[in-house]
């Protein structure tokens, strides 16, 4: 998920998450960046399992 965000940047687009309880995320601001990468940790975690499991 973090390569594909960085892949959108690279590109000149903006990733932007707006369904999160009334706050979004930008992630072309540091903080949204953060943010972004905090929530995708247990996403890339959980498809890293997947791949070692099999």
């Amino acid at each position: 998920m973090v390569d594909f965000a960085q892949g959108l940047r690279d590109r000149g687009a903006r990733l932007r998450v707006l369904n999160l309880g009334g706050g979004d995320v930008d992630a072309s601001t540091p903080m949204g960046s953060m943010l972004f990468i905090i929530m995708a940790a247990p996403a890339q975690m959980e498809h890293d399992i997947k791949q070692v499991d099999r």
